[in-house]
């Protein structure tokens, strides 16, 4: 029995006892030791004791809707209620799931902090609260506002991202989500940053948010796109100068097409690209300081796939030429031309003539300053340039020479044809196109004179004494191999 307080006329006060256990009892009204009357219900019902052992998660945003776990016991009957601090929560934000399980939505918060979440019960007006220990942290909602890289490969090895913003919390829950694909955990870096792996999605594009619970994402996401898997097959060219500035072509095993910020990357020197084809990939060499081997990659959103392969790519000092010896000859090309310059390698020097590119098995490597080239025909006299490229044609040197093609000279007659071997003599040597040659000489025999020049058609030279016998006379320039005619001069015994 409990002594009762009356209220009004209509109603008074009793406090209930406590019993060791859950049950229903009989409940009367009793004045003076006589029933005064029955309750209505005529029962009362003891419900096991409300306990919370923990809140999952036990924190979120101040804008409220997390969805709260409240692990405990005695969590049962339609009158349960959660609070958070002293806010309230409604009827239609929370569910009882079973006496050890009650969900309940986190209301709105005017500012972040701690409050500490309790269980209210309510009957008839009155509400039992059930203080807990356990204590809800709210937190202003983080904002995101850079991710890079911004793009995976399709089916590809995880990559990593970088994740900028406000409001990044140190939780257990912190995490990410790239659209519809499971959320990944998050590490923490600082209050502005994250980093988080991107999974094997398929083709398309996400939207990537971050959560420090591991359920509610932020309300601000970032463009996040899963692209092809770029396999390259070979490279063209696959070497180039350290000056950078080549023109390369990637091609590539798969076709593939819509790809988002495509880009080389030479070890970790990157530079932009462009999709020439479906299976072909173009980028300019950046200068690179390092000779020697290096790895070629191609990278899609600034994305190196994990599963891609590297191609060998070489870098190189460019070669260069300093003179040509001689750097004249005949339009009928067959001289041999001493390159001298720096940077040649054997088997790796193309020589151009004007536009006539010489084939590296016709180029001679002497040294690494200096290469042996016969001359290329030529159509007409004049000026050409001549520049080397250490990478099959694809890069010429930047500071070419000047090689001149020239008539040759004809010899048609010498003037005398003969005369006594023990004495020199002076030759009038007539022909044509000897004002073509530059500085002329006469070769008479294994000797070679200087000539003056008279004329197109006529030069003067002076034939040494020699032994008996015939020898041919031929008019060409100086340090030219080149000689047209077959003109004779006979050297007679004694000295007339």
């Amino acid at each position: 029995r409990t002594a009762a307080v009356v209220t009004d006329e209509n109603s008074f006060i009793c406090i209930a006892p406590s019993v060791p256990n859950p049950e229903i009892v009989h409940f009367d009204v009793l004045q003076g030791g006589q029933r005064l009357c029955a309750s209505t219900n005529g029962f009362f019902e003891y419900l096991p004791a409300v306990e919370i052992h923990d809140l999952r998660p036990s924190r979120g945003p101040i804008t409220g809707q997390t969805l709260v776990r409240v692990v405990g016991t005695g969590l049962s009957g339609a009158d349960l209620r959660c609070r958070f601090g002293s806010n309230r929560v409604f009827e239609t934000q929370h569910q009882i799931l079973s006496s050890t399980l009650l969900v309940c939505a986190s209301p709105t918060s005017s500012v972040p902090g701690i409050v500490h979440v309790s269980v209210e019960l309510e009957s008839m007006g009155e509400v039992d609260i059930v203080h807990a220990k356990k204590q809800f942290l709210y937190e202003p909602a983080a904002t995101l506002h850079q991710v890079f890289p911004s793009t995976a490969g399709v089916m590809s090895e995880p990559v990593l991202v970088t994740v900028v913003g406000t409001h990044f919390h140190n939780a257990d829950g912190l995490s990410c989500q790239f659209g519809f694909y499971a959320p990944t955990a998050a590490l923490f870096v600082s209050s502005s940053a994250i980093t988080c792996t991107a999974p094997a999605g398929k083709h398309g594009k996400a939207r990537l948010s971050v959560s420090s619970n591991g359920l509610d994402f932020s309300s601000t996401t970032l463009p996040f796109s899963f692209e092809p898997l770029i396999l390259p097959r070979f490279v063209n060219p696959s070497r180039a100068p350290s000056t950078g500035g080549t023109r390369i072509s990637v091609f590539l095993d798969n076709p593939v097409s819509q790809i988002n910020a495509l880009s080389c990357l030479f070890d970790n020197l990157q530079v932009a690209a462009s999709l020439a084809t479906r299976t072909q990939i173009k980028c300019t060499t950046p200068a690179i300081a390092n000779r020697g081997r290096t790895v070629l990659h191609i990278l899609t959103g600034n994305v190196k796939s994990l599963q891609q392969r590297g191609l060998d790519f070489e870098v190189y000092d460019a070669p260069n030429i300093f003179s040509l010896v001689p750097n004249h000859g005949p339009l009928r090309g067959a001289q041999y031309l001493r390159l001298v310059g720096s940077g040649f390698e054997d088997g790796k020097i193309v020589v151009r003539f004007g536009k006539t590119i010489l084939p590296g098995s016709s180029c001679a490597f002497v040294t690494s300053s200096e290469v042996q080239v016969t001359t290329p025909r030529a159509l007409q006299s004049g000026v050409v340039e001549v520049d080397v490229s250490g990478n099959n044609g694809s890069d010429f040197s930047e500071e070419p020479v000047q090689y001149t093609y020239r008539q040759s000279a004809t010899v048609q007659l010498v003037k005398p044809s003969q005369g006594a071997s023990s004495r020199a003599h002076v030759l009038t040597v007539i022909g044509r196109d000897f004002n073509e040659i530059g500085t002329p000489t006469c070769n008479i025999g294994i000797n070679s004179t200087p000539a003056q020049l008279i004329s197109t058609s006529v030069v003067v030279c002076l034939a040494p004494p020699r032994g008996v016998g015939i020898v041919t006379v031929t008019v060409g320039s100086e340090g030219s191999s080149d000689r047209q005619g077959n003109v004779a001069f006979e050297y007679l015994p004694g000295t007339a």
